[in-house]
């Protein structure tokens, strides 16, 4: 069977959920009948320009014990407009910004898909006894297909070790105005697999180093932040490194050209971006050659 939103006609999407979003329910749904390959974002016109939160209903027999794990794959993501992209589970957010994939070519042709995954550890006191919800969403840029969503337990297992998932910088078309200084404004995501007590965010450029100290971390996913990085004519590289726990780090560059119009802005942000067997797995999205 396929999909319920065939790869080749991808604007479907918008008459077949058009008053109601996917809503996913274990045990009774079928994902080539309920759920769509593909997941717009508010820039996507054939999807109305908003955002579109998918919900997956799940219950547990159980009290939550132990150590889950929450692995949503992607068999591909928008080329110029990857999303940030939300997990909402237990009450809390994170937001996750994906890395570009391989675009359009993907919905005629998976091999030209990019793969990736988000993978999490949830500590079990975000789940509880009977009935839970799983709300994703695309809350900035494109689209997402999706390959698979699965949630696995170990009643026996602890958190681990916190590592960082990934490392983006990426330049912003604004300045800021720091310490009576402007200065060009850099947006820095780390996503992290578990909380972390301290993250620290390291800077190189124009022959500066500094660290900046992350103080307010989420149960789950990671964090975006704003930061200033001296200002240039010249074309700048941007180096950051991040440190989790104090062993955990990967570095991310960028190179900053002066906007050709300049405009100071006042900004500092922070913001969210932030067991072995499979207790379900709720979808495997295979898509033949066309």
């Amino acid at each position: 069977m396929e999909p319920c939103v065939d790869a080749r006609n991808h604007p479907a999407y918008r008459s077949r959920f058009a008053r109601k979003v996917p809503v996913f329910e274990v045990g009774k749904s079928e994902a080539q009948r309920d759920w769509p390959f593909i997941h717009p974002g508010p820039a996507d016109d054939w999807a109305g320009r908003r955002v579109h939160p998918f919900t997956i209903c799940f219950s547990l027999a159980d009290e939550p014990r132990g150590v889950f794990t929450l692995r949503i794959e992607f068999a591909d993501v928008h080329a110029q407009a990857p999303p940030v992209y939300a997990v909402t589970l237990g009450g809390r957010t994170g937001r996750f910004r994906l890395r570009p994939g391989g675009g359009d070519a993907s919905l005629v042709n998976p091999e030209a898909g990019k793969p990736q995954k988000i993978e999490l550890s949830v500590q079990a006191n975000l789940l509880r006894k009977g009935a839970n919800e799983l709300v994703l969403a695309c809350t900035e840029g494109s689209w997402v297909q999706y390959d698979a969503v699965t949630l696995l337990n170990d009643p026996a297992g602890r958190m681990p070790k916190p590592d960082i998932q990934s490392v983006a910088v990426r330049p912003t078309p604004f300045y800021i105005r720091r310490n009576g200084k402007v200065r060009r404004a850099v947006e820095v995501t780390v996503g992290l697999t578990a909380p972390a007590s301290d993250l620290t965010i390291q800077v190189e450029a124009g022959g500066e180093r500094f660290d900046v100290p992350i103080k307010q971390l989420p149960l789950f996913g990671g964090i975006s932040q704003e930061i200033g990085v001296a200002d240039s004519p010249k074309p700048l590289e941007v180096r950051v490194t991040a440190r989790a726990a104090g062993a955990f780090h990967r570095a991310d560059r960028v190179g900053l050209k002066r906007p050709r119009q300049v405009s100071t802005l006042a900004r500092c942000s922070t913001s969210w971006r932030t067991g072995r067997s499979p207790l379900w797995f709720v979808m495997l999205l295979k898509r033949g050659k066309s």
